[in-house]
């Protein structure tokens, strides 16, 4: 199959190069030839990164070929349904066969390459470092030379990427000495047409009618008539007359005829460059693992994912490009998240895991797997013991694995499962983000999420699990990821994720995300949050995580997220992200009506934005590459159904998904590209150079079936292209937007607009042209007043010694409109209410103290009378009008809210301001509250009343009365909950660790929805670990160690009032792995398969061809095995907490 690349040059001419990596041979299908011929076969060595069994392995598609000592062993697949990316796809699971093929009567030899590759690989696949291999070789051919007398045997690919397999006699040789014996087969049979058909349990696999040949004196070659006997097993050659004193060579050619959909899947991630403009592309690979035994057998991919690493070259062709790979991973599956060249061009890799046996190094600061429930955060990946956070460390050539290092909890750690991230829209891939950095000393910075209060976190910021379904995380490292710097979770009492990551000069973190929380810290003064359902949000941390120096959110009322951050040169903060809503933008920045992309620039300190404009209207939106260079372009790529492009000189492309991207000038004045380039979906993110060409990985092809959406464009330089998978494949790209002259920007500005600040990229510069004077406090401005209504061209020219080019602006002075007038208006300081302003003419914006998308707050702008401005900047129409608005101080307070204990509590009522009010409201007599005045309290133990204090002044805006909360604690003492449902093995015990449980907050110590102000609720789990907030909500713990706890909850509403509930004792055991032997003879002794891996645990099993033969939703540790008869079965456990476990049982009767 064909790949298609697509550019659509909407203004300069795009280059670029795709690099299509981890395309293995795939085999022929019957009916359907090649489009081309396939790439040559590759014979990789064993090193000891396979079995010791194996000293070759052949990858043939969706099929492998191990090469051993006295023979060989086929790994064949059936038809399959892969994951292909889309919700409505079933987990991919297909039925595969192993069979063996022993050279009888051979001498014992080793097998050896020839025709080596240029090909280097490198095997990072357990925690043994003793298993890890560099610099693995591959070979076209593989020879067992003297395998039987005067008989070498020779396997390579035809032209067609069919597998050969040759016998070379020597004169004199015996080729009746041959015998080849098949093993673990469904059945051999010959065919009429002389063919060799292997049957298996998920199809036939054929060998061609073997052919021989000698060569004549003439060096012409000679056909012998040669067929195959099959005598029970085994196959040798029947040869006519040849001439014994030459050489003779027997050629049979094998053909996976029915293996439709057999093909080595593997997906786009993440993709990098190095200081040398080299590309890193990252995916995880599918591969088929070295058979244990013959015959039929199951294979799901919910683990075996490892993550394959692919270093090119973009200048050269061919096998050339490809510079090195390594696949780097466990026994379970790993993914990458995202990459970054660090010093000395060595890679950094942030991904999450579910391996035990990951390769960490030694001294790393975690070599520890914490695990948690299985999940399966996206179709196609599932982790079957929870998640973890790795960091690695790539030595540039691929070879050395400098640093590796583990870092999680007992959750879900790096993204999160049981719930959509915070704001999340419904794209691709969206669930692997995060971001890893480094500074100029060599130090790794992490941004991701944990679902877990015991994720490691140092003192600081954010040195506790603030709460909710998720926190961010924040985390640093030494270069060698032997230390842990620091460690800070961001968050509040909702589901919180960190994104992106930038550093500035000053070596200041700055993080951005998602949040639905309403408490996540923010600086003072920012705007207040929309919180509904998430919102973007940026945040500064000190060097050294012991602050957020400065943090601040963006949103709508529908969902926002923040995907990347970045420091400009100048000091400023850019951020990029998505929103489902309607942001306000900032008039005269480029921008597309309806775009859910947004980049919007801020203050150094974020409590100002510059400017905001949105772009890419389209119905999916997933961000995967921003940047900002040195001459402050802005450049913006992602994935998605692109409805269309900006617009700069040609049509935007029709609409499609695929990879898009777009560069705007300086601060977004104008578009200056756009492109858009078909080819499926991506996973994760990549980046863009400092030069701002885009480097990206996706998933090639998949809905095409693996053929017809890209080629190679002419000129560009490749690895391959041809994708011999026929599913997805690893497409890398290498985009690079050409030069282009230095067109002047141009800008609108209405004559009464007043001046119009001037800033340069870089910093530094001067700007020279009608209208630019001195502005104050610094910099210089633009006065439309001064030059009057017209056209004038201003330059910037950049400081002395920059590389960026002079900018010139363009200016049209239009003449204002008439604006109707806005009344002065005054507010009262209470409360956060959003008071909506007036619109007219409408398509204009509103700013000045306390306005946040054209809503004014009173409480933000504080007390004082402001003035706001409404420009008015569309075609055809410009002005501006201002308003006075005054927010005018409460009149009237009435002290603190009150909490009391008892219901004989007597008090008089004071803190009211002006003096001389009346209290009235429930309990009040004569300025006195009396809870013994009040009414029966019917069975609730938490009452609040509502008291009013009236002061009788003018008539004002602000109301001449206020309110004050008293709550009467009855101190409860509630009813606890039932104990847990005891083991099904076991009544003494009530669960097996690790144990999650969720404590319900009892209704009888709340007053209404939640505490009275003021209180606080502490939660012992018996453990040791004690928890407060000020929330009446549910707690969910996790019990990490075998014993016997007993779970308290105290509420503590003021001095001496507190009520108290004790939970049932939870006695908890220790799983154990179950047996893999039953012996169902009656004598009371293993009879039964026993299970304590899980408490309530459901049971299947299995044949090993994958038919259920037994299955029970609570089992209670009775099966002896029913009438099966005696053999090997598999079976699959899962407990009610998430978690499962496979494994293989020996019935023996």
């Amino acid at each position: 199959m064909s790949y298609t690349l697509t550019a659509y040059p909407l203004y300069r001419r795009l280059w670029a190069w795709l690099l299509l990596g981890w395309l293995l041979p795939a085999a022929a299908t019957a009916g359907a030839a090649p489009a081309e011929p396939a790439a040559p076969a590759e014979f990789i060595e064993n090193r000891g990164q396979w079995d010791a069994a194996v000293r070759f392995l052949a990858p043939l598609g969706g099929n492998a070929l191990f090469l051993e000592n006295a023979g060989f062993t086929y790994a064949v697949a059936g038809p399959r349904t892969w994951p292909a990316h889309r919700a409505d796809t079933a987990r991919a699971t297909y039925q595969a066969h192993a069979y063996r093929v022993q050279l009888l009567g051979a001498a014992a030899t080793k097998p050896t390459g020839r025709q080596p590759t240029t090909e280097r690989r490198n095997y990072f696949l357990s925690a043994d470092s003793t298993r890890w291999q560099t610099d693995v070789r591959s070979f076209r051919e593989v020879w067992y030379p003297g395998v039987y007398a005067g008989t070498d045997l020779r396997l390579h690919a035809d032209s067609l990427g069919r597998l050969e397999y040759d016998f070379l006699l020597q004169p004199g040789a015996r080729p009746v000495a041959i015998r080849l014996r098949y093993a673990g087969t469904s059945g051999l049979r010959l065919l009429p047409d002389g063919r060799l058909q292997i049957q298996t349990s998920v199809g036939a696999v054929h060998e061609l009618a073997p052919r021989a040949w000698q060569l004549d004196a003439q060096g012409r070659r000679q056909p012998v008539s040669c067929r195959y006997l099959l005598q029970g097993t085994d196959v040798s050659f029947q040869l006519g007359a040849y001439d014994a004193t030459r050489p003779l060579t027997i050629d049979p050619t094998v053909v996976f005829a029915t293996f439709t959909g057999s093909t080595t899947d593997n997906w786009g991630f993440t993709a990098a460059p190095d200081a040398d403009g080299n590309l890193y592309s990252a995916s995880v690979a599918f591969s088929t693992g070295y058979p244990t035994s013959n015959g039929a057998y199951d294979v799901r991919f919910n683990g075996g994912l490892d993550v394959g690493i692919i270093k090119y070259n973009p200048t050269a062709r061919g096998s050339s490009a490809r510079l090195w790979s390594t696949y780097l991973g466990g026994s379970r599956t790993d993914v990458p998240h995202r990459i970054v060249s660090g010093p000395d061009n060595e890679l950094i890799i942030l991904g999450t895991t579910s391996s035990q046996n990951f390769p960490t190094t030694r001294r790393a600061y975690s070599r520890s797997f914490q695990g948690g429930p299985a999940c399966e955060p996206e179709n196609g990946v599932s982790f079957d013991r929870g998640t973890d956070l790795f960091v690695a460390r790539l030595s540039a050539n691929g070879r050395d694995l400098r640093g590796c290092t583990l870092l999680g909890s007992p959750g879900y750690d790096g993204f999160a499962h049981s719930y959509r991230p915070a704001g999340a829209l419904p794209n691709f891939g969206e669930v692997f983000l995060g971001d890893v950095q480094t500074d100029a000393a060599g130090d790794i910075y992490v941004a991701s999420t944990t679902t877990h209060r015991s994720f490691p976190a140092t003192g600081g910021a954010g040195s506790r699990y603030q709460g909710g379904p998720s926190d961010a995380v924040v985390c640093r490292f030494s270069g060698d990821l032997r230390q842990l710097r620091w460690s800070v979770l961001l968050g509040g009492s909702g589901a919180d994720a960190a994104y992106g990551l930038s550093l500035d000069a000053a070596g200041r973190v700055y993080v951005a995300g998602t949040t639905n929380s309403s408490n996540f810290p923010v600086t003072t003064g920012t705007p207040p949050p929309a919180n509904a359902p998430g919102d973007a949000f940026v945040a500064c941390l000190a060097p050294d995580g012991s602050a957020v120096l400065h943090s601040r959110r963006l949103g709508t009322a529908e969902a926002d997220g923040a995907h990347f951050v970045q420091v400009a040169a100048d000091g400023t903060v850019y951020l990029a992200g998505y929103s489902d809503g309607n942001l306000p933008t900032t008039p005269g920045r480029h921008q597309q009506p309806g775009g859910r992309a947004f980049i919007q620039q801020l203050s150094a300190d974020l409590s100002t934005s510059y400017w905001l404009t949105r772009l890419v209207p389209s119905n999916r939106v997933h961000l995967t590459g921003f940047q900002v260079d040195d001459c402050g372009r802005l450049y913006l790529a992602g994935i998605g159904y692109v409805l269309n492009l900006p617009a700069v000189s040609a049509p935007p492309p029709t609409q499609g998904e695929g990879t898009y991207v777009v560069r705007l000038s300086a601060g977004a004045v104008m578009a200056e590209y756009a492109g858009f380039f078909t080819g499926d979906h991506a996973h994760a993110v990549s980046r863009f150079g400092p030069d701002g060409t885009l480097y990206q990985a996706v998933c090639g092809d998949c809905s095409a079936g693996g053929r017809g959406t890209f080629t190679v464009p002419p000129g560009a330089g490749y690895y391959t292209t041809s994708n011999a998978a026929r599913n997805c494949n690893d497409a890398s790209l290498k985009i690079l937007l050409a030069p282009t002259p230095n067109e002047p920007l141009a800008l609108q500005r209405c004559l009464d607009a007043g001046p119009l600040p001037l800033g340069g990229t870089p910093a530094g510069g001067t700007w020279s042209g009608p209208g630019v004077v001195p502005a104050p406090g610094g910099g210089q401005q633009f006065s439309p007043a001064l030059v009057g209504i017209g056209f004038y061209s201003l330059t910037y020219a950049p400081p002395a010694g920059s590389s960026c080019p002079r900018t010139a602006l363009n200016v049209t002075v239009r003449p204002p409109v008439t604006m109707p007038p806005v009344a002065p208006r005054s507010f009262c300081e209470v409360g956060q209410e959003a008071n909506s302003l007036p619109m007219q003419p409408p398509g204009g914006n509103w700013t000045g103290p306390g306005v946040v998308g054209n809503q004014f707050y009173p409480a933000q702008a504080g007390v004082g009378t402001h003035t706001l401005t409404y420009t008015l900047d569309v075609p055809g129409s410009c002005g501006s009008v201002q308003a006075s608005v005054t927010v005018l101080p409460r009149r009237v307070t009435a002290g603190p809210d009150t909490v009391v204990c008892g219901t004989n509590n007597r008090f008089r009522l004071t803190g009211g301001t002006p003096a001389g009010g009346t209290w009235s409201g429930p309990g009040v007599v004569n300025g006195w509250f009396d809870a013994r005045s009040l009414p029966p309290a019917y069975g609730l133990s938490v009452r609040s009343y509502t008291l009013t204090y009236s002061v009788n002044l003018p008539a004002g805006l602000c109301p001449p009365s206020a309110t004050r909360r008293i709550t009467i604690l009855d101190e409860p003492t509630p009813t606890p909950p039932p104990a847990p449902v005891a083991c099904t093995f076991d009544d003494r015990l009530n669960g097996l660790v690790p144990y999650t449980i969720t404590f319900p907050f009892p209704a009888q110590l709340k007053s209404g929805l939640g505490l009275p102000l003021g209180a606080q609720a502490t939660w012992d789990f018996g453990d040791g670990t004690t928890v407060t907030t000020t929330y009446a909500e549910d707690y969910t713990y996790e019990y990490l160690t075998p014993g016997i706890y007993q779970p308290t909850l105290t509420v503590r509403y003021g001095p001496g009032c507190q009520g108290q509930v004790l939970f049932p004792a939870l006695r908890l055991g220790q799983p154990a792995t179950p047996p893999n032997v039953i012996t169902p003879n009656g004598d009371g002794l293993n009879d039964r398969f026993v299970q304590q891996y899980g408490c309530h645990a459901s049971l299947k099993v299995f044949t090993r061809w994958g038919n259920e033969v037994y299955r029970h939703a609570d089992y209670a540790n009775d099966w002896a095995g029913g009438t099966l008869p005696a053999g090997t079965y598999y079976y699959l456990l899962q407990t009610d907490d998430g978690r499962t476990f496979k494994g293989w049982l020996e019935i023996v009767r």
